[in-house]
């Protein structure tokens, strides 16, 4: 809401008045003050100003700030603080819709001295002869009362320069007591008001060293609480000065709104960098406390009206470039500013190339691993860099050959963590060269690696595989094929048992792509796969593509069926090493991929897939799952798949039988076809189950009872007597467990006549 233009109520102060005891019992102003005016403005300044010292301090927000300064001139904003605004407005005596109408009043000045005087650091607020800093007090009143039709020249004149001049501090100092410590006084007189601006004793503080009290200070987490620590003394105020001063900025930089935010921080920065700054161009703070400051202002820049917002990032590219050329932390921030506006708004334009080849400069100046970071990040950044390739094509070449000079650096005796991680980076800025270039610039990074130790290379090469063909939606797209072959080619280079994790890198990335260069590089793939040890292969490498995706993607029927079967090859041989806990997810994710083939090709694929997997262990349990899916997938087709799942058991080791019968038997359940069909299945399922030895029947004969009972009465009668047979033939043991299981079916007319025949004999 602003100050001007605004058509906000008409308060006057005689209505606030009569109502105040109503509002405000036990606090208003007719209580606290006489009937005398002189001393009822007095209380009700002493009560305003009261009210200001629990809201505001030196961490106040702007926003905080600029509410109180208007409730100060009596104008009602979002101050929230009901006993303030009311006394306020009683000061003002203001009886217009909006402020400035007429002179301010002293009381109204009073206010705003005090919430200045709160705001900001003492030597600011006065000057060396202790009369007000009259200027900033002005600049301060224009900045947080957001007055777009306020200048400081028209602000000036609308608060009486008498009033400006009587606020002045006074500092004196009272003998020792006869115990106790010397104490300090430093009065403030306003106009209407005085009040003890800050009262220090000296204590057992002054006595500890600075050591101690950084110590201190280290074990408090919250800015707020280190600030409070610096003023309780002025040894504190002294050795904290620094932290103090950090900690000011960081809230400074944390509030940051509009582009006078942005411009008020950076003016201090400035200042303290300067060569003819304090302390040496440095500001007392270390290079990296700077590049933090600047840091947090950078995250803050979201909140910068869209129409500022590039002044401001421009702005702050402009002082972290100026701030180092040998410190990472600055530089690091500087990529981060040229990062931010890309997916907001092209703040930077034509400066963003310029200022990333004074980034790169400046990494120059850098050495070991702070110039691999450096380097490392102003690799990703302009490999996602959204100008065309024929742009800055040269410079692009150059980063990258500086990329690799600098990894060379770091292996010249031993490979560097460091290193490895620039490596990976450095395929960022390839995806940009031209397409004739990339082949070329592959084969480069994987020299760089040939002579590591085999583990470390592996490590290596699966990070480049992940930088060169991450993050996109098309994978290879941007890729030639023979990349693709070079990076099959350098895996194959090392020994079997260190292939694995760079092939799942690559398989999961090709899975990702689509097209004809998908489905060769899943080629090229699989014969490094075929060439792995047996004992090499594991359920991630099979895992690692989407292999539905891949067969879905190959539009000729034989090319499928060639694929399923080199895929199917290479999953028998994992099988027949391999435990039975580590084989299941392999083989289903192999028995799904059967439904992306030729309609006319999926017979023989499962029955190709069941009689090779079904005899080795493992095997089970995806046959069952692809079947129950095929049936739920073509319910019209439930006869021929029971039938051919009962074929698949047939193959089955006798200790897998039981398990996968009972499975059979709860999918007739749900099987669709005549009633030949359905009992057919039945019986034949039934004289599967009765090859069982006498008690393993009992799990597959209750599901087969429960199938039967879910069935119309034509299949019923058809079935109904060689399932009693069945039951019948049992131990009385077994026979009552299988009436126990069918307790679920008891309500059923069936299930109870089925239950009375077996009982009969």
């Amino acid at each position: 809401m602003h100050l001007f233009g605004s058509s906000s109520p008409d308060r006057r102060a005689p209505e606030y008045r009569s109502t105040l005891n109503e509002k405000l019992p036990g606090r208003s102003l007719s209580r606290v003050a006489p009937a005398n005016t002189s001393d009822r403005k007095a209380a009700t300044l002493k009560l305003a100003c009261n009210e200001i010292d629990k809201e505001i301090n030196r961490d106040s927000s702007g926003k905080v700030i600029s509410e109180y300064l208007k409730a100060s001139l009596g104008y009602h904003g979002e101050c929230g603080n009901t006993v303030f605004e009311h006394a306020a407005l009683e000061l003002s005596r203001n009886t217009w819709p909006w402020p400035f109408s007429k002179e301010i009043t002293c009381s109204s000045v009073d206010l705003m001295v005090k919430i200045y005087i709160s705001a900001v650091e003492t030597e600011k607020a006065f000057t060396a002869d202790g009369k007000l800093n009259d200027e900033d007090f002005i600049q301060f009143i224009v900045d947080h009362l957001d007055c777009e039709q306020t200048s400081p020249d028209k602000m000036r004149d609308r608060i009486p320069v008498r009033y400006r001049d009587r606020v002045i501090l006074e500092t004196d100092r009272r003998g020792q007591q006869a115990s106790g410590p010397v104490l300090t006084n430093r009065t403030v007189r306003l106009n209407n008001i005085e009040f003890r601006l800050w009262i220090e004793p000296s204590s057992e503080l002054e006595r500890l060293p600075p050591e101690v009290l950084l110590h201190m200070v280290g074990c408090l987490s919250r800015p707020k609480d280190r600030l409070n620590l610096a003023a309780a003394s002025q040894t504190m105020d002294r050795v904290l000065d620094r932290t103090a001063r950090f900690d000011r900025l960081i809230g400074q930089a944390s509030n940051i709104m509009r582009l006078r935010d942005v411009s008020r921080l950076l003016s201090i920065v400035a200042d303290a960098i300067s060569p003819g700054g304090r302390e040496g161009g440095s500001g007392g703070l270390s290079l990296a406390s700077w590049a933090k400051v600047l840091s947090v202002a950078v995250s803050r820049l979201w909140l910068v009206p869209y129409n500022e917002r590039g002044h401001a990032c421009v702005d702050i590219l402009n002082v972290t470039l100026d701030l180092s050329r040998h410190h990472p932390d600055p530089v690091l921030l500087g990529i981060t500013v040229c990062e931010f506006d890309w997916g907001y708004w092209p703040a930077l334009g034509e400066i963003r190339e310029p200022a990333l080849k004074q980034i790169f400069t400046a990494a120059g100046g850098l050495s070991g691993a702070e110039r691999a970071a450096v380097l490392s990040k102003l690799a990703v950044s302009i490999g996602e860099h959204p100008i065309r390739d024929d742009v800055f094509h040269e410079w692009k070449r150059a980063v990258f050959d500086e990329l690799k000079m600098a990894a060379g650096d770091l292996l010249r005796n031993r490979p560097d963590p460091h290193a490895a991680s620039l490596v990976g980076d450095l395929a960022r800025p390839m995806r940009l060269l031209p397409a004739e270039e990339r082949k070329n610039a592959v084969e480069d990074l994987f020299a760089m690696v040939d002579g590591w130790p085999d583990g470390f290379r592996a490590g290596v090469l699966a990070d480049l595989v992940h930088s060169l063909l991450g993050d996109r939606g098309n994978a290879l797209a941007y890729l030639p094929i023979t990349v693709v072959k070079a990076i099959v080619d350098t895996i194959q280079t090392l020994p079997s048992a260190y292939r694995a994790e760079p092939l799942i890198a690559l398989r999961y990335q090709i899975g990702r792509a689509s097209g004809a260069n998908c489905v060769q590089a899943t080629g090229y793939v699989l014969d490094a796969v075929d060439g792995l040890d047996d004992a090499d292969l594991s359920a991630d490498l099979l895992t690692a593509t989407p292999v539905r995706d891949v067969l879905r993607t190959m539009p000729s029927r034989k090319a499928r069926f060639d694929m399923f079967e080199r895929l199917l090859d290479i999953t028998v041989r994992f099988l027949q090493v391999t435990p039975v806990e580590y084989a299941v997810l392999p083989l289903d994710h192999l028995s799904n991929a059967i439904q992306e083939l030729h309609v006319g090709d999926e017979e023989a694929a499962y029955m190709m897939f069941a009689e090779r997997v079904a005899p080795l262990n493992g095997g089970i349990a995806p046959c069952e799952g692809f079947f129950s899916s095929r049936i739920e997938t073509h319910p019209e087709q439930t006869a021929k798949g029971i039938r051919k799942t009962l074929d698949v058991i047939g193959h089955y080791p006798p200790k897998f039988r039981v398990k996968a019968l009972a499975t059979a038997a709860r999918e007739i359940r749900t099987m669709k076809g005549s009633t030949e069909d359905k009992a057919t299945a039945i019986i034949r399922t039934l004289g599967m189950i009765e090859s069982l030895p006498e008690r393993d029947r009992v799990k597959p004969l209750a599901e087969l009872a429960a199938s039967l009972g879910a069935h119309p009465q034509d299949v019923e009668s058809a079935a109904f007597d060689p399932i009693v047979h069945a039951v019948q033939d049992l131990q009385v043991t077994y026979r009552l467990r299988v009436l126990n299981t069918l307790n679920s079916h008891w309500n059923d007319r069936r299930a109870d006549h089925l239950v009375a025949a077996v009982l009969s004999q």
